[in-house]
C-alpha cells in the first residue's frame, strides 16, 4: 500500500484556537472548524489561482527539478514549468498534454495533485467528498490524540474515486496537523496490486 504523508503546517493563513475536540461533533462541522482554523472558505475561494512551486522526492531517487504551479481556483486549469528541464504541463479540466515529461508519474495525474495536498482543508467541501466518522489516533513521534477523519469519494468522482485520504487534526486548533493519502491511480502500482 502506497502511503504518502504530508505535512500542513505550512497551509495556515491564521491559526485558529478552539475549545477541543467533542467526537460527538460530526465530521463536517469539525472540517468547517478546520477550514476556519486555515482563514476561512470566503478568503481561499475568492483567490482566483494558486501558485506554489514543488519539489517531489522519491525514497532512494534524487530530487526531481523543481516545478512552478498555477492552478486557477474555478476551473482547476492547470501549468507546471520546471525551467531547469524545460519541461512543462497543462491541464484544461478534462485534457492533459506535456513536454520533455520524464518523471515516472503520469502527466494527468500530476495536473492537479499537489494542488489538492496545497488545498486540502478546503477541498474538503468539493463534490463528491465523503467524510467519515471521526475518530482519534496517535503518530508514532507523537503522544497528542488527534482528531483523525477517513476521506472518501463517491463513484465516479475524478480519475481515481477509490482514493482516499484520512485527515490528521489537531484537537485543540483544529488547524490540519497533516494526513495520510492511499493511492488507487493503476499507472502507478505494481501489476496486481490496487492501492
Amino acid at each position: 500500500m502506497k502511503k504518502i504523508m504530508i505535512a500542513a503546517g505550512a497551509l495556515a493563513l491564521i491559526a485558529g484556537v478552539g475549545m477541543g475536540p467533542s467526537l460527538a461533533e460530526p465530521a463536517d462541522e469539525i472540517v468547517d472548524k478546520m477550514i476556519a482554523a486555515h482563514g476561512g472558505m470566503e478568503a481561499w475561494a475568492a483567490a482566483p489561482s494558486v501558485a506554489f512551486t514543488e519539489v517531489w522526492t522519491v525514497p532512494g531517487a534524487p530530487a526531481f527539478d523543481p516545478s512552478n504551479i498555477i492552478v486557477e481556483q474555478g476551473t482547476r486549469r492547470a501549468h507546471h514549468d520546471a525551467p531547469a528541464t524545460d519541461t512543462r504541463l497543462g491541464w484544461d479540466g478534462s485534457e492533459c498534454w506535456s513536454l520533455n515529461w520524464k518523471s515516472p508519474m503520469p502527466p494527468r495525474f500530476m495536473a492537479t495533485l499537489t494542488y489538492y495536498f496545497v488545498s486540502l482543508p478546503w477541498v474538503m467541501k468539493d463534490p463528491g467528498v465523503v467524510l467519515h466518522a471521526p475518530e482519534t489516533m496517535k503518530l508514532w513521534n507523537d503522544d497528542t490524540e488527534y482528531i483523525s477523519i477517513r476521506v472518501t469519494y463517491d463513484p465516479g468522482t475524478g480519475d481515481t474515486s477509490d482514493d482516499y485520504y484520512v485527515l490528521i487534526i489537531d484537537p485543540k486548533t483544529y488547524r490540519l496537523h497533516g494526513c495520510t493519502y492511499v493511492v488507487t491511480y493503476a499507472a502507478l502500482l505494481p501489476e496486481g496490486v490496487t492501492s
